[in-house]
């Protein structure tokens, strides 16, 4: 539930970085130098720093940490390329990679409940997030949205796989890394925009990144936490209705976007489909 909350107010905050034009590369680099900082303060043993190279995990974590901010420009530019419906769509609809990999390689049990509960979940993904009349979509443009899709379920399939297997008990050692190197990445894309457009920072965007740091690193980590409890194909679909439930929520209320009878329908569905994705799990129905 906390994952859900943070990483809704994420999407907030994303919308109000357009309205107070916040340099969002500024942003997302200084965002990840306060969740490593947060992740480096609940690291137990401090002790274990030496250790870091024989960890299995180390590698995975680095690939992961680059991925991470990736994930995060490849969103903001296909919103800018193939619109906002596509995006959203696209990052919601990563579900379906860990969620098949649950199946694939995790050995969690595909009851009849829990599958009409992830196809109904789909369904309610895109009446939910597509706005009312015809929208014409290009195609031409699909590229980066799928490659943001890809992004996000490589991003989740490979976090479950690696707390299924190393990394339990050092979830905030595992986060300081991955965070770390996405703030040196984000470091060398900040200084080489700088250099190349000799453009002069607006330093506006540190206390916009700092809270964001704080609502990336809790989301991230509860979501650590709760993948070393429930299977994929249960806290994925959760997680990812939740956060289109409660989006639409905070948009209601800060922005007074008011959903078409056609997204009402589809959040009825999503609620259903939590159930039966919960439901299944009890049960060979």
């Amino acid at each position: 539930m906390l994952s859900i909350l943070l990483s809704s107010l994420v999407i907030l905050l994303f919308r109000y970085f357009e309205h107070f034009r916040i340099d969002e590369l500024g942003a997302i680099t200084f965002n990840y130098l306060v969740a490593a900082g947060l992740g480096f303060l609940l690291w137990q043993d401090k002790g274990m720093l030496a250790d870091l190279t024989v960890k299995l995990w180390l590698i995975p974590a680095l690939v992961i940490g680059v991925l991470f901010i990736a994930v995060y420009l490849i969103m903001s530019r296909s919103a800018a390329t193939a619109g906002i419906t596509i995006t959203a769509v696209a990052s919601r609809m990563s579900v379906l990679i860990p969620v098949s990999a649950g199946f694939l390689f995790f050995r969690e049990e595909l009851t009849l409940t829990k599958l009409l509960g992830i196809i109904l979940a789909f369904l309610s993904f895109y009446l939910v997030l597509k706005p009312a009349g015809n929208v014409k979509l290009n195609w031409k443009k699909a590229f980066i949205p799928l490659l943001l899709l890809l992004g996000i379920g490589s991003n989740d399939t490979a976090m479950k796989y690696l707390v299924e297997n190393y990394v339990t008990g050092e979830e905030s050692q595992f986060l300081t890394v991955v965070f770390f190197v996405s703030l040196l990445t984000g470091s060398l894309l900040f200084l080489y925009r700088s250099l190349r457009e000799r453009r002069i920072p607006q330093w506006k965007f540190l206390p916009a990144g700092a809270l964001l740091g704080l609502l990336n690193f809790g989301s991230t980590y509860f979501l650590l936490i709760a993948m070393s409890v429930f299977e994929s194909s249960v806290l994925f679909p959760v997680v990812n209705m939740g956060i289109v439930l409660f989006s639409t929520l905070l948009g209601l209320i800060f922005f007074r976007e008011k959903p078409s009878a056609q997204n009402w329908l589809g959040i009825a569905l999503a609620i259903v489909a939590i159930l039966l994705i919960t439901t299944g799990i009890y049960g060979n129905i």
